[in-house]
């Protein structure tokens, strides 16, 4: 008995400490996802963009180009949203679209500054914003300016991390059934105004939400996975981007092969985004297999 009773004591002791232990775990994690939930939900829907991915860009069956994108945060905190889109319609002629946007690290996170480049035929049009004390500016360098200075333009803008990510926010927090939509502003970096898109849950699977954007001659269908980032988008009903690895995405050796996807028109187009209708003819391509003719409608085009 005089032994038994100290190794009593002893396992009481080791028991009464891992009981311990295994409260003080359980207090953390609930107050690590007391906190979690409590963090606004743009902070949480940035931290699961954060990384690289890549794409493949097909236009019907043929590989024409890639897209990448990579978000990440600096040492200073601030939010980095880059991205970068290659492809080639025509022989010899390739096109490079570029973004980078950088939001404050500080709430309400407004956009701090952005770069757009369109690079392509030789030329190239870049747009910078900047935001200062007195507002935001833009300054443009234009294809044929490289002698002159950057044209300056105040921008009456009010863009930040919540605006650039209103639709995600939107389907996390309202989890919207088939058929709702909602309204998002974007920026147009060639035309310095701010473009109103409409978005429609077409459905919500087992991958996450199908989402389309009938946006005039642009439409599109994206899926998007669990953490709200595209795994794949069909577009104007010609072209796919899809998820991939680097490697396949960036893989354009077979288009040396190609010759032309562009044919030039005999009429200007003028104000081409706020075309309802159009209506094409084709001449002089009779060993092509293609309509001689093809009238499109927005919303979508096919």
């Amino acid at each position: 008995m005089s032994i038994s009773r100290p190794t009593a004591r002893w396992r009481f002791t080791i028991l009464g400490r891992a009981s311990i232990i295994l409260i003080g775990c359980v207090v953390f994690l609930a107050a690590s996802v007391l906190l979690e939930q409590q963090r606004p939900a743009v902070y949480r829907i940035a931290e699961g963009m954060l990384g690289e991915q890549w794409y493949r860009i097909d236009l019907q069956t043929d590989h024409i180009g890639f897209m990448y994108n990579n978000a990440y945060q600096d040492h200073h905190g601030a939010w980095h949203f880059v991205s970068t889109t290659h492809f080639l319609l025509e022989d010899n002629a390739p096109n490079t679209l570029s973004k980078h946007l950088v939001f404050d690290a500080l709430a309400p996170h407004p956009l701090l500054s952005a770069t757009y480049t369109n690079a392509g035929g030789g030329e190239q049009l870049q747009t910078t914003v900047e935001k200062r004390s007195d507002g935001y500016h833009a300054n443009l360098r234009r294809p044929g300016q490289d002698t002159q200075p950057s044209q300056e333009i105040p921008l009456d803008w009010s863009f930040d991390l919540g605006t650039f990510l209103a639709f995600e926010q939107w389907l996390q927090t309202a989890q919207p059934d088939a058929g709702e939509q909602h309204v998002i502003e974007s920026p147009d970096f060639e035309r310095l105004r701010m473009n109103r898109r409409t978005y429609r849950v077409v459905e919500h699977n087992d991958t996450g939400y199908l989402v389309e954007n009938n946006a005039p001659f642009a439409a599109s269908q994206t899926q998007l996975d669990r953490r709200l980032r595209p795994k794949r988008l069909h577009m104007s009903g010609i072209f796919n981007v899809i998820a991939s690895s680097e490697a396949d995405a960036i893989a354009l050796t077979e288009l040396r092969q190609k010759t032309r996807y562009l044919f030039s028109v005999d009429q200007r187009i003028d104000d081409h985004t706020s075309l309802s209708a159009l209506h094409l003819r084709l001449n002089g391509a009779d060993h092509l297999e293609l309509p001689r003719e093809l009238r499109l409608t927005h919303n979508p085009i096919s």
